[in-house]
């Protein structure tokens, strides 16, 4: 009897006669094998994080082409998601500024060309560390067109009563400080140089006169300066600017500068320097 069978009968034995017998005469039964406890499942991964979007980036938006005849002003409206915007201008032939706004979420560039050709500008704006991607305005500039006849020119012109330059005697405008009138011609815009223009609209003029200027007689909030077309109606201006524009000149735009004591009268010069030396003399700088 081999071994195996033989356990087979100590087992079948031990069933009917007890344990404690086989015990006795040195006989064990087999041990018997214990169930493995089952291990607990894990928990559930918890949910992966989504990502954060990428914000959309800060956006320029230029009109793509412009057409100009060469030294005539022409004009860029540009609209932004950011709060401001810069200009890469890379030609010596465009001159181009901001135009002034009072509200500053508006950008209105003005430019002038010198020579024919295809001039490319870039206007780009940024939010935080995300740039926006450039927008290109394509500048062509060619040699203006025959002009149209023209009126009959009229007869030679006497001089005028009032002469361009410092005004002797009585102050143009009798206000205490420096006083400013700048008379345009709405109409003429187009026939303004780039400097007059950037006069009349640009921020560093803006900004001297604010700054300089006395305090207005008639409205107490305003600086003693206006910049008016010729044909403003004047019935709530107040005497003492009624009593400016109707003083004589020859031309538009014409510049009236007064400190009280004196005053300059004449057209307004073509260029930026040329009207701040003016404006600064009378403001005792």
């Amino acid at each position: 009897m081999n071994l195996s069978r033989y356990g087979l009968l100590m087992v079948l034995v031990g069933s009917l006669v007890g344990v404690s017998a086989l015990d006795r005469v040195g006989i064990s039964a087999p041990p018997v094998a214990e169930a493995k406890a089952t291990p607990p499942a894990p928990p559930p991964l918890p949910p992966r994080p989504t990502p954060p979007r990428p914000s959309d980036p800060p956006m320029v938006t230029v009109e793509p082409k412009l057409q100009v005849d060469v030294w005539r002003i022409g004009r860029i409206v540009a609209t932004t998601t950011g709060k401001q915007i810069q200009v890469l201008n890379l030609h010596r032939a465009v001159d181009l500024f901001r135009e002034y706004d009072p509200d500053p979420a508006k950008f209105v560039f003005r430019f002038q060309v010198a020579a024919p050709g295809v001039y490319p500008i870039g206007f780009y704006t940024a939010a935080g560390d995300i740039p926006s991607p450039p927008a290109i305005c394509t500048i062509t500039a060619g040699e203006p067109g025959p002009a149209p006849p023209g009126p009959t020119p009229p007869g030679p012109v006497p001089p005028g009563p009032v002469p361009p330059g410092p005004t002797p005697g009585p102050a143009p405008i009798p206000i205490a400080g420096l006083s400013v009138l700048i008379v345009e011609e709405s109409a003429d815009r187009a026939k303004l140089t780039l400097g007059q223009h950037a006069t009349l609209f640009g921020r560093e003029t803006r900004d001297y006169l604010d700054l300089k200027c006395a305090t207005d007689p008639h409205v107490a909030a305003w600086k003693a300066y206006r910049i008016w077309d010729k044909n403003t109606v004047l019935a709530e201006a107040g005497k003492t600017w009624a009593d400016a524009m109707a003083r004589p000149r020859t031309s538009t735009p014409w510049l009236i500068v007064s400190d009280g004591k004196g005053g300059y009268e004449g057209p307004l010069p073509n260029t930026v320097a040329e009207t701040m030396t003016i404006l600064k003399k009378f403001a005792g700088e």
